[in-house]
């Protein structure tokens, strides 16, 4: 997934375990309670912006790669529209210790931030810290990942993402692209809750299409590194002489997958995948380029997660009405099939995120 990098293996779990339906039995807001939301890019900032003054902070559990720096500046971008909010975000990374999340939120509460956005990498664990900000005043929201616990009680509002409705679409996708055959599934670290709700979805997909198969009952162990997940596909070309197509929950291990089939020899399957990257359009570009055509889908713009966020605290700090509990639907980004063909910026890095809410000169800035 978009949040890890292969550095932090154990790190992926944890983090995981802050998604949507692992926390479904400590939160009394259910996913049918929930509001769903999608992109919304062009809201007049009038809609959430107020007049008090504010200090904003950001808190990560683990800051490591391109899409945490990506949702810090889209952040950053969506604050300056507000001009009562201070433009000087203040940033904590714990760099994957939970005990330092701990202590980064309440050194933020100290510094008398007034809203304070949180990635929860730890989950359930960082409950205690969140309740303890919140009480002290602070509008805090979690996104992306899920605490658990109870917005409106143990935090303000959270903006969390739809792994089981996005593994629908990838499910969808592939099934009606490949018609019939045999399909796999790769998920990353054993047990990592996203990845299990993500196959949750793409599993109620398949009822739909009993043509194809899934051959493997349960995500496949990458680890979220390209290592691994290309040990893992090779393992799985030899054993299944057959392989149409290869969801993923990561552009890193969809790469990798393309990676070995093409080292095998084997046609390249139908790919689809969570949290693309620029590399993965990059390499699709090069090898259709080469007669290696294959189609791909995506589902995408995670970093929205980020601009509701900030636009959720800053509302709620002004004392207007928000959701307290809402379930990102990842749109469609990559769909080669149907005319959406994977882009590819030379000028910027393998992991940068294309479809974030921020322009390619923006991005190209942020990295340089």
């Amino acid at each position: 997934m978009k949040v890890f990098t292969a550095t932090a293996a154990v790190m992926g779990f944890l983090s995981l375990s802050a998604c949507t339906s692992q926390s479904a039995s400590q939160d009394s807001t259910s996913p049918s309670q929930a509001a769903t939301v999608s992109v919304a890019r062009d809201v007049d900032a009038a809609d959430w912006c107020g007049d008090k003054p504010l200090k904003v902070g950001l808190s990560d559990g683990f800051g490591g790669n391109a899409w945490r720096k990506i949702s810090l500046e889209v952040i950053r971008k969506e604050v300056a529209k507000c001009p009562a909010v201070d433009g000087n975000i203040l940033y904590t990374n714990a760099n994957g210790d939970p005990q330092k999340a701990t202590g980064d939120i309440n050194g933020l509460v100290s510094q008398g931030v007034d809203v304070l956005i949180v990635y929860p990498d730890f989950g359930p664990a960082q409950l205690p810290a969140l309740r303890a900000a919140a009480r002290a005043g602070v509008i805090v929201i979690p996104y992306d990942g899920d605490p658990g616990g109870t917005p409106g009680e143990d935090y303000t509002a959270k903006v969390v993402m739809g792994a089981e409705t996005g593994g629908q679409d990838l499910g969808s996708w592939t099934a009606k692209t490949i018609g019939k055959g045999n399909i796999v599934f790769l998920g990353g670290n054993p047990g990592a809750p996203t990845s299990a709700q993500l196959l949750t979805g793409i599993k109620a997909a398949l009822r739909q299409h009993p043509d194809v198969k899934l051959l493997v009952d349960e995500p496949v162990t990458t680890n979220w590194n390209k290592v691994d997940a290309q040990r893992a596909v090779s393992g799985l070309i030899a054993k299944y002489p057959q392989i149409d197509g290869v969801i993923t929950d990561y552009g890193v291990t969809a790469a990798a997958a393309i990676d070995a089939f093409a080292n095998a020899n084997v046609k390249i399957p139908a790919i689809a995948s969570l949290a693309t990257s620029n590399e993965l359009g990059c390499m699709w570009q090069k090898l259709t380029r080469e007669g290696e055509d294959f189609p791909m889908f995506s589902v995408d713009s995670t970093n929205d997660m980020a601009q509701l966020a900030i636009r959720k605290g800053v509302a709620a700090a002004n004392d207007r009405d928000t959701a307290r509990s809402e379930i990102f639907r990842m749109p469609p980004f990559i769909d080669s099939a149907n005319g959406q063909e994977p882009r590819c910026v030379q000028s910027l890095p393998p992991d940068a995120d294309l479809s974030s809410p921020l322009t390619e000169e923006e991005l190209a800035r942020l990295f340089r």
